[in-house]
Parts: C-alpha cells; sequence; structure tokens
C-alpha cells in the first residue's frame, strides 16, 4: 500500500466516523421528537460533500 493509499484511507475512515456520528445525532434528535410526542416534519435532502475527495452527493 502506498503513502497515498494510506492517507486516502485514513480520509475515507474519518469521513464515514463524522458520518456515522450525524447519523447518531440525527437518529437521537428523531427518537426524542417521536417520544415527545411532536409532529413530523418532512425529511430533507442535504448535500454532503465528502472533504477528503472534494466529491459532492445529492
Amino acid at each position: 500500500m502506498t503513502e497515498g493509499e494510506k492517507t486516502r484511507l485514513i480520509a475515507w475512515s474519518n469521513e464515514m466516523r463524522n458520518v456515522h456520528e450525524r447519523l447518531r445525532k440525527a437518529l437521537r434528535v428523531t427518537q426524542e421528537a417521536i417520544a415527545a410526542g411532536d409532529p413530523a416534519e418532512p425529511a430533507a435532502r442535504a448535500t454532503c460533500c465528502c472533504s477528503a475527495t472534494g466529491s459532492v452527493l445529492p
């Protein structure tokens, strides 16, 4: 594995950890809203940009 491949792998791992944390937070907020009986709001799609690769996902 080259140094560049290692760097990309580390960046990808960090990005996935960040995404996973945001998903856990969103789930927690949703579960709290449901438990409180708050009305549901429509989900919005956010644009995600991977800082490691510069790619943008819809």
